[in-house]
């Protein structure tokens, strides 16, 4: 391997702040590249959703179909023929629209996002039409493994009453109408509630000229609504298994504490789970273990994530059915060890150099400079944080990380989330902890024993055939042929 170059010296770019007379908070990373970056971030998002779960993130979705003075088609056309792209997506706490182009041509894109911003008109064609896409969606998002594991990891860590943790199904995708999203457009889409993030080659008083001329009329609203999600407390080293009889792998997501956004451990977190799971690829433990000595998987993976409420570590990994339960005991061994075994110091040194370097090259991309400047200010994170980063990766200790996986990987703090075969895995994860065994629509499955059923499999057996013309007509078929016709 050749020697590594000494790390260049780095800090997060200057910005400036300013406030429009409306309370928009403005950010201004000067940036002097052709390209220029706006992200509006406002607080929200799913968590407020309600009894409408989907609705912020309908309502995000929709922002770009059609507003006041352009159909979907026109508006498609008109950022189209400027080179640029404007978008918006609702997550847990928030909802962000933004937009991107050439800095010649920011007085038409400026334009279009203040209309996206201001002026949706949710359509209701263009509502049936998403709508209609989105039934189709979820009906294949059933048949995914890693669907039933999210959904299944949301109703742990939040609970099946929290907005968050939400079983989509049809009848709750045609329950949003369009008097829902205009609703929660008013409620949220406020510039009081909303700050924007610039990446570009302008002065502060040009920034505000465009601003003021684009969006100095969007007027501030009420208070906008807060809410309090409930998080559950992840303990008793439990196991959720979800039958899928037809699986032939099994999805396994093992899910344990993290840090919060503004906890002091966020940062070297980020070490402990690439050294775990990420960061260098096939240097890390879980693919070294799971993949390279075993051969049970391809390409197992762990992180910490963290929102406005909540902070997890997940580890995950996809394996055959056979090795189900021996692929959770490793996966949980090697938790394990980070707390129990000094890390070595070239692994450390390796993983420390991989965050920074992956860091560094982040800072060339202007969306992600966007999203941290704002983060500061969404969080409460110190306005240093990004500053000294770099030097928080270089100083951390093996003694650090084990006391951080001492504190996050605790085995009677984890929930463990299988999608499988239950006939062939159950057995095999009872030797682990208590199992939980759930069908499909996240329901709890009461075990029964063969004794108290009505009817045998043999009976079962045949009374499908006869079901079907009795064995005699059936043995008496010699080519089956099947017909379908199909519009799209």
């Amino acid at each position: 391997r050749p020697a590594t170059e000494p790390m260049p010296a780095v800090s997060f770019p200057t910005y400036h702040t300013f406030s429009l007379d409306n309370g928009l908070k403005v950010f201004l990373v000067p940036d002097r590249r052709p390209l220029v970056t706006m992200r509006l971030l406002l607080r929200g998002g799913s968590s407020l959703d309600g009894q409408r779960p989907g609705q912020a993130e309908f309502m995000a979705d929709l922002m770009t179909k059609g507003t006041s003075s352009l159909d979907a088609g026109a508006f498609a056309s008109e950022i189209d023929f400027v080179g640029g792209s404007i978008g918006a997506s609702a997550g847990v706490d928030n909802v962000v629209v933004s937009a991107s182009g050439l800095r010649s041509k920011i007085d038409q894109i400026a334009g279009l996002f203040a209309d996206v911003i201001k002026n949706p008109v949710f359509d209701p064609g263009e509502l049936a039409k998403y709508k209609s896409l989105q039934i189709e969606g979820l009906k294949a998002a059933k048949q995914e493994t890693g669907f039933l594991a999210e959904t299944a990891m949301n109703i742990v860590l939040y609970g099946r009453s929290s907005p968050l943790a939400a079983v989509p199904t049809e009848e709750l995708v045609n329950a949003i109408g369009r008097d829902d999203l205009v609703a929660c457009h008013n409620e949220l889409i406020m510039p009081n509630n909303a700050t924007l993030a610039v990446v570009g080659n302008f002065t502060v008083d040009e920034l505000r000229s465009l601003l003021e001329k684009n969006l100095g009329d969007w007027k501030p609203g009420a208070k906008a609504p807060r809410t309090s999600i409930t998080v559950r407390r992840m303990s008793g080293n439990r196991i959720i298994l979800i039958d899928r009889p037809t699986s032939v792998q099994s999805v396994i997501r093992i899910l344990s504490p993290g840090p919060l956004p503004i906890d002091a451990d966020r940062p070297r977190s980020i070490l402990l789970a690439n050294i775990l799971g990420g960061g260098t690829g096939l240097g890390n433990r879980l693919t070294m273990n799971l993949r390279e000595t075993h051969g049970w998987t391809y390409s197992p993976y762990s992180y910490f994530t963290a929102n406005s409420f909540s902070g997890h570590h997940l580890a995950a990994a996809d394996v055959t059915n056979t090795a189900t339960d021996s692929a959770v005991v490793e996966m949980i061994a090697e938790m394990g060890r980070l707390a129990s075994e000094p890390i070595d110091a070239k692994e450390l040194e390796i993983n420390v150099k991989s965050a920074v370097g992956s860091y560094v090259m982040s800072l060339a991309r202007p969306d992600a400079t966007a999203r941290r400047v704002q983060s500061i200010d969404f969080h409460h994170m110190p306005s240093d944080y990004y500053d000294r980063l770099v030097s928080t990766y270089n100083t951390t200790t093996a003694k650090d990380l084990a006391d951080l996986a001492a504190k996050y990987y605790r085995k009677n703090d984890m929930v463990i989330v299988v999608v499988g075969k239950a006939s062939q895995i159950k057995e095999g994860l009872e030797r682990i902890g208590n199992v939980e065994v759930w069908d499909e629509n996240f329901e709890k499955i009461e075990s029964e024993g063969a004794a108290s059923l009505s009817v045998t499999a043999d009976e079962v057996w045949a009374n499908m055939l006869d079901a079907m013309g009795g064995k005699e007509n059936l043995r008496a078929i010699n080519s089956l042929s099947a017909r379908g016709q199909g519009t799209l």
